[in-house]
């Protein structure tokens, strides 16, 4: 559905036949408390998560991507995000 989608909206990237690409299914990474990991890796500062939103991915991206924004430049977020440190378990 979202490549047929894609079509609709950028038709000119599936002219070029050296983007070839496979349709993938599988596992989604989850977690027992059913909440993502937003956070920042404690040792290495430029590298930071945000994964784990079971099927809702897409729909949660704009969102995660502002609260990791907020976190990544220490500015307050709209939300608590210690309920989604990567280090909780």
């Amino acid at each position: 559905m979202l490549r047929e989608h894609t079509k609709g909206l950028l038709p000119k990237l599936f002219d070029n036949p050296q983007l070839e690409s496979t349709e993938w299914m599988g596992y989604r990474p989850s977690f027992p408390d059913s909440l993502p990991v937003i956070d920042l890796h404690p040792m290495y500062s430029r590298l930071s998560f945000a994964f784990g939103h079971q099927h809702l991915g897409i729909t949660q991206a704009a969102i995660s991507a502002e609260l990791l924004l907020d976190k990544i430049e220490q500015r307050p977020s709209l939300i608590p995000l210690d309920a989604l440190r990567l280090d909780r378990f």
